[in-house]
């Protein structure tokens, strides 16, 4: 019993610290909603030729932003792009900006011709919308949550109602971890954010599930043991598979950070935490949430 409750009290010190900071990020400055994955406006101003040495570049770029600036324009993102044709600036805007862009062209045309040290270029600007990439998410999320659901059914029958509460509590749990830790490390939630949310709770039902199962086994094979005991004996002989199993889920994370477009990148990362935060609610919060729910019995 002293070894149960001395690492309930650590890990629940260290998931209430999480939780708090993550709420307090939160509430300062909300989900991360980065234009690149939400959806809006883009600015391409084309420069037709450029080098390192001369200040082509400089003036093109600093035409564009005094022009937005100018205008009550503000760019939420910038880049830049390079091709065989030349080299493109490239703005990002939440909102509808092709009506105020209308003489952006210009503008760089003519400060490209009175203060660009290289003759002979031209200036291209257009505005084009890009939508947020949905990827078929709500399927996603329907599938998920369906297996969701049938995990919590299968819980019901496996390992009785006080394993059901136990699993769908550790899934709440795995819930807020992820959402303080994406937080935090303000990690993008569009388009895949409700993917990950999804994600986690199935996961943190699978992990929290096996442990469950070693408490039912423990306790029919060692009728001599407490709840206390078993509970304790049942996360050693299943810490394996729920390591197995997050690794698992790590490795496929990491595979989709290295490579594929930019949403898969970030769905690899909002993957990765909610194995994290899955893997931590479970080995932390399923045992002693097993021993509240069967309180009443002796073994």
């Amino acid at each position: 019993m002293n070894s149960l409750s001395k690492r309930f009290k650590i890990f629940t010190v260290v998931a209430l610290a999480l939780v708090l900071v993550g709420m307090i990020v939160l509430g300062i400055f909300g989900f991360n909603n980065t234009v690149d994955f939400k959806g809006g406006y883009e600015v391409k101003v084309h420069v037709n030729q450029y080098t390192a040495t001369d200040n082509t570049i400089d003036v093109a770029k600093s035409a564009t932003e005094k022009y937005f600036s100018d205008n009550g324009l503000k760019a939420t993102a910038y880049s830049q792009q390079a091709d065989g044709t030349g080299l493109d600036l490239i703005y990002k805007f939440t909102s509808d900006v092709t009506e105020k862009c209308g003489g952006l062209e210009e503008a760089v045309q003519t400060a490209l011709t009175e203060k660009a040290e290289v003759t002979g270029l031209t200036a291209t600007a257009s505005v084009l919308r890009f939508d947020a990439v949905s990827g078929g998410k709500s399927f996603i999320i329907l599938a998920i949550c369906l297996s969701a659901v049938a995990l919590f059914v299968y819980a019901l029958f496996a390992v009785r109602l006080s394993g059901a509460v136990t699993v769908i509590c550790t899934s709440v749990i795995g819930i807020l971890l992820y959402t303080a830790l994406i937080s935090i490390f303000r990690v993008p939630v569009d388009p895949t954010g409700d993917v990950g949310a999804a994600f986690v709770f199935a996961l943190s039902e699978i992990l929290s599930i096996v442990l469950a199962h070693r408490f039912k086994e423990t306790s029919i094979v060692r009728d001599d043991l407490t709840v206390e005991e078993v509970a304790d004996l049942g996360v050693k002989q299943g810490l394996l598979r729920l390591i197995f199993i997050a690794c698992a889920v790590a490795v496929a994370s990491v595979i989709l950070i290295a490579v594929g477009p930019a949403y898969i990148r970030l769905l690899g990362v909002q993957l990765l935490i909610a194995s994290a935060s899955s893997f931590f609610a479970a080995f932390a919060f399923t045992s002693t949430l097993y021993v509240a729910t069967n309180k009443n019995r002796n073994k």
